[in-house]
């Protein structure tokens, strides 16, 4: 329970999404999106070693998700092959990381001492008994490469004893590799700035992300035609009223698809230049300007920011901008919107009552106040018996429009 509350604070593209946790009197049962694509270790095992750029896009998706934990202090500590799972067989590979069992927030004057992780991609300092920080999830990122570009184990050792020695007395340089012809300077390089026996000479996350060998393996930038379309959909989203906001939420969560994310994820990856898993507001700005037919403003752009910000931290987090982005006649479809109505019209009897509001956002941990769910209820109760209707529901969704301002 304590790896899926963690989990729950997360949101980032490249990390698994958890829904739901319930229990019975033997097992936790914990409802996670869907991966069909297996792990990232039973693709290497079955194609024994992958060309540079194939493995530069593994990664730099990597990297993405370990710089927006490490930006929030959070460190993984067992980062590997088998933690890495592909969300789909079908198209491009796109990474997941999971398992966040082990994982720990990290303070700057307090220092992790606990030997765990999987002896293999452990760094020198954790089997020294060294206080370590966010950079033992660097140096296995630097395993992690050095095992799919060459197939091979970095210390082919016959026992426990002697694999910690190796990793202990470790010294990664460019005449490590002189073994490995095929590779070229960049790859080398990558590896020798991941695999610092000192971990203050470890580049970070973010830093790597910005490795010429990362950046010559970028795939292209979005086509303008689609931050147009984008830009369509933000026309047509507005969160004026609280309800509809944790609907949009519900609806992107729960009745997206793979295909209707793909290019918002990678767009809300590329308009991420900081690589901490928000959007600031000139980021944002930055990247809605990048088309021939931009049809806002920067003072509209700015207006809808705002909007699209609805926690008002002054960053769009990643659902933010999804529920935001997404094509609104497919989201707000007349099934997803029974979908969604159903799902807060708990006792099914075909209306939304303030105790049903205050049961489902409990049950997230939302802990809102009686009078947050009655505002709820009167922002569009308009036959005035403190219950919405599914009409009600339907006109909230259906007829929000962007701030005139903003349009």
């Amino acid at each position: 329970m304590a790896e899926f509350n963690l989990l729950k604070t997360l949101d980032h593209p490249h990390i698994l999404r958890v829904y739901e946790a319930f229990e019975d009197s033997t097992y936790i049962y914990i409802v996670t999106e869907l991966l069909s694509g297996g792990e990232l270790f039973d693709m290497l095992l079955k194609e024994g070693q992958f060309n540079e750029s194939k493995s530069a896009e593994i990664i730099k998706q990597t990297l993405e998700a370990l710089s927006y934990c490490h930006a929030n202090n959070l460190a993984h500590r067992d980062l590997k092959p088998q933690n890495l799972v592909i969300e789909s067989k079908e198209g491009h590979i796109f990474i997941k990381l999971i398992d966040f069992g082990l994982s720990k927030f990290f303070s700057r004057d307090i220092y992790f001492k606990e030997a765990l992780g999987t002896p293999l991609f452990m760094a020198p300092e954790i089997l020294k008994q060294l206080p370590y920080d966010l950079k033992v999830d660097i140096w296995s990122v630097g395993i992690i490469l050095f095992m799919m570009l060459t197939g091979k184990l970095p210390f082919p050792t016959k026992n426990a004893k002697e694999l910690f020695s190796a990793i202990c007395n470790a010294t990664v340089s460019e005449s490590s590799f002189k073994d490995y012809a095929h590779l070229s300077k960049g790859a080398i390089d990558f590896m020798v700035h991941c695999l610092c026996s000192n971990p203050n000479d470890r580049w970070p996350a973010d830093k790597l992300l910005h490795h010429p060998w990362i950046e010559a393996k970028e795939r292209n930038d979005i086509p303008p035609e689609a931050i147009e379309e984008i830009q369509g959909n933000l026309k047509k989203f507005n969160g004026k009223f609280k309800l509809e906001q944790a609907v949009y939420t519900y609806l992107a969560m729960n009745t997206s698809t793979i295909e209707d994310e793909k290019y918002l994820r990678e767009l809300f990856l590329k308009m991420d230049t900081s690589k901490d898993g928000k959007i600031s507001k000139t980021e944002f700005i930055e990247g809605m300007s990048k088309c021939d037919k931009n049809i806002y403003t920067q003072r509209e752009l700015e207006d809808i920011f705002a909007e699209i910000d609805t926690d008002k931290s002054g960053l769009i987090d990643y659902t933010e901008f999804l529920k935001a982005a997404l094509n609104k006649t497919k989201l707000l479809s007349e099934n997803n919107l029974h979908a969604a109505f159903k799902f807060f019209d708990l006792d099914g009897n075909g209306v939304i009552t303030k105790d049903e509001l205050e049961e489902v956002f409990t049950k997230g941990n939302a802990n809102l106040s009686d009078k947050l769910c009655d505002a709820m209820i009167g922002e569009i109760d308009k036959n005035k018996d403190k219950a919405i209707s599914f009409e009600e529901f339907k006109q909230m969704m259906q007829n929000g429009v962007a701030p005139e301002k903003a349009v």
